[in-house]
């Protein structure tokens, strides 16, 4: 489909992210951590939390990579986009509570929590989600934003 928008003159770029987060986020994933530790309360993280990755990206940097795209600095295509980190469940929340300031509250979900599917007490599937980026990498893209300096931004909107 690309190529055929593209033969008739279209300039189609297609960035595919696999989280986004930003100021003024107004997804569960976050807010829902930064509630519970402001309230003091434990984080359950599904078991193997280590092994589950995800990704994300600051919506900053797709502002920057579209702008790049505009610019016909990035050429017309489909492109995985996110940045480099790939972090477990237990260290995203660690992360986000260090990104406000706060003890890092992950705790192992109980037993009786562990045979619910995990998204029914935390913000994620016990899924891994990472995305291959070397081809918007070879274009020069890169993120500007680490994700505690993006969760640190995020917490301040």
């Amino acid at each position: 489909m690309l190529d055929e928008l593209n033969r008739h003159g279209f300039c189609t770029t297609i960035y595919q992210p696999p989280y986004l987060y930003g100021p003024n986020d107004s997804q569960d994933r976050a807010n829902f951590i930064w509630s519970q530790i402001e309230a003091g309360l434990p984080v359950f993280v599904p078991p193997a939390s280590e092994t589950v990755l995800i990704q994300f990206l600051h919506v900053a940097d797709l502002v920057q990579a579209i702008m790049q795209s505009l610019q016909s600095a990035i050429t017309p295509g489909f492109y995985n986009i996110a940045g480099e980190e790939k972090v477990g469940l237990s260290q995203w929340v660690a992360l986000v509570a260090e990104a406000a300031g706060l003890p890092n509250p992950a705790k192992e979900a109980p037993a009786a929590l562990q045979e619910k599917p995990a998204r029914s007490y935390f913000p994620f599937r016990s899924t891994t989600l990472t995305l291959d980026t070397t081809k918007i990498a070879d274009q020069g893209f890169s993120s500007s934003h680490s994700l505690l300096e993006g969760l640190k931004l995020t917490f301040a909107s």
